[in-house]
C-alpha cells in the first residue's frame, strides 16, 4: 500500500496540533485538547495517536526535569489534565503510558551504556539481585534528552507503519467469502484493508452496514444494507469485520455504536467476528475513563417541529458499544492475528507496571 494512498484517507482535523510551536507549553496543551474536542464527529484514532506523540515530543523538549522521576511526574501531570477534559479519548492515555515506558528504558540505557542490553532475560540471579539495589538510580535530564528524541521518533515510525501492516494481513479472508462490515467510512484502516483484500482475493460480496440505504459514503466496492437488515443478511455472511476503538485486557473492546447487535447476530449464526485494531488501541486496564467512554453521547439532530415538544426529554445517542470477548473470534493487529483471550500478554510489551500502578 503506497504512503500517498494511506495519507489521502487521514482526516486533517488534528493538523493544527503540529502547527507553529507556541512559546508557552500551556498554549500548546490547550490547542491539543481543543482539537480533540473540536466538532461533533470523532477524529480517527491514528490521527489522535500521532498528535499525542507530537504533543509529548514538545513536553520533553520544553519542560524542565532533572531525572527520570521528574520527567514521569511531568508526563503524568499533563496526562491528568488532558484526561480531565477529554476522558473518552483512551488512545491519548495509552500513548502517554507507552512513552513513559520508553522513557524508563532510555534512563536505563543512559545509566548502563548503549552497548549493554536492557533487561537481558539471560542474566544470572546474582546479577538481577544486585541490579535491584540500583533500581532507584537515574540519569540526568540532559543525558536522556537525545535518547528520548530517538524514542519518540520510534513511536511515530511504528504508528506510520501500523496501518500498512494491518492492511497486509488479508490472509484471514478466503476465496468466495461474503464479508459483512460496519463503520467503513469512519475507519480508514478498515477501508484500506478491504481494498487491499479485493486486489488479492476474489470475494463473493462485501456488505457494508450503513445508517441509510441511500448513504452516499458507502464504498463503491460494497453493497449497502441498513442496520435493521443485518439479522436477515447474516446467514449469507461468512466473515464479519468491525473497527475497534479500544481493546481491554480481558479481550472485550469498544466499537462504534451498533456493533454489539451485529456481533450478537453473528454469534447466533456462528459467523466469526474479526476486530481491526492497532497496538496503540490496547488499553492496559479497564478504568472509570473507559466507563465514561462507553456512556459518551453524540449530538442528536431533531426536526424543528419536534425540538420544542421534546425540550424536557433526554435522548440517548451513544457513540460506542462495549463488545464482550466471547463475541469476537480474532483481533487483526499490526503484529498479527491475536485471540481475545491472549490480549493481556501484549500489555507488558507496551506498558510498565509501575506506571500502571500510579494511574490506578
Amino acid at each position: 500500500m503506497s504512503t500517498s494512498k494511506v495519507t489521502e484517507l487521514i482526516p486533517v482535523t488534528m493538523a493544527q496540533v503540529d502547527g507553529p510551536v507556541a512559546h508557552d507549553l500551556n498554549d500548546i496543551r490547550s490547542s491539543f485538547v481543543n482539537n480533540l474536542s473540536a466538532g461533533h464527529q470523532r477524529v480517527n484514532s491514528l490521527k489522535i495517536a500521532q498528535a499525542t506523540v507530537n504533543f509529548i515530543r514538545k513536553i520533553i523538549a520544553l519542560e524542565k526535569y532533572e531525572n527520570i522521576e521528574d520527567l514521569l511526574e511531568v508526563l503524568r501531570s499533563h496526562l491528568r489534565y488532558v484526561n480531565s477534559l477529554a476522558p473518552t479519548e483512551l488512545v491519548v492515555r495509552n500513548v502517554f503510558l507507552i512513552a513513559m515506558k520508553l522513557a524508563r528504558e532510555e534512563n536505563t540505557r543512559a545509566l548502563i551504556g548503549v552497548d549493554k542490553e536492557v533487561g537481558n532475560p539471560y542474566d544470572s540471579l546474582n546479577t538481577l539481585w544486585k541490579a535491584e539495589e540500583d533500581s532507584n538510580a537515574s540519569a540526568t535530564g540532559k543525558k536522556m534528552k537525545k535518547g528520548l528524541a530517538a524514542a519518540i521518533k520510534e513511536i511515530l515510525s511504528e504508528l506510520e507503519t501500523s496501518r500498512e501492516l494491518i492492511t497486509s494481513r488479508t490472509d484471514v479472508l478466503q476465496l468466495n467469502d461474503t464479508v459483512l462490515t460496519y463503520g467503513v467510512n469512519s475507519s480508514p484502516t478498515l477501508r484500506l484493508f478491504l481494498e487491499n483484500a479485493r486486489r488479492t482475493i476474489k470475494m463473493r460480496q462485501i456488505l457494508s452496514v450503513t445508517s441509510t440505504l441511500e448513504d452516499p459514503l458507502c464504498p463503491d466496492f460494497a453493497s449497502s444494507i441498513s442496520l435493521r437488515d443485518v439479522a436477515g443478511a447474516m446467514p449469507d455472511a461468512t466473515k464479519v469485520l468491525l473497527p475497534v476503538s479500544v481493546v481491554f485486557p480481558d479481550g472485550s473492546c469498544l466499537m462504534p455504536a451498533g456493533s454489539l447487535s451485529i456481533a450478537h447476530a453473528a454469534a447466533r449464526h456462528a459467523v466469526p467476528v474479526y476486530g481491526v485494531a492497532a497496538f496503540y488501541k490496547i488499553a492496559p486496564y479497564f478504568s472509570a475513563d473507559a466507563a465514561a467512554a462507553v456512556n459518551a453521547q453524540g449530538s442528536v439532530g431533531l426536526p424543528v417541529k419536534l425540538a420544542d415538544s421534546l425540550r424536557n426529554r433526554v435522548i440517548l445517542s451513544p457513540i460506542f458499544d462495549i463488545v464482550p470477548a466471547h463475541l469476537l473470534s480474532l483481533y487483526i493487529s499490526n503484529s498479527g492475528a491475536v485471540l481475545p483471550s491472549h490480549i493481556y500478554r501484549l500489555i507488558s510489551d507496551y506498558y510498565h507496571p509501575e506506571d500502571l500502578a500510579e494511574e490506578l
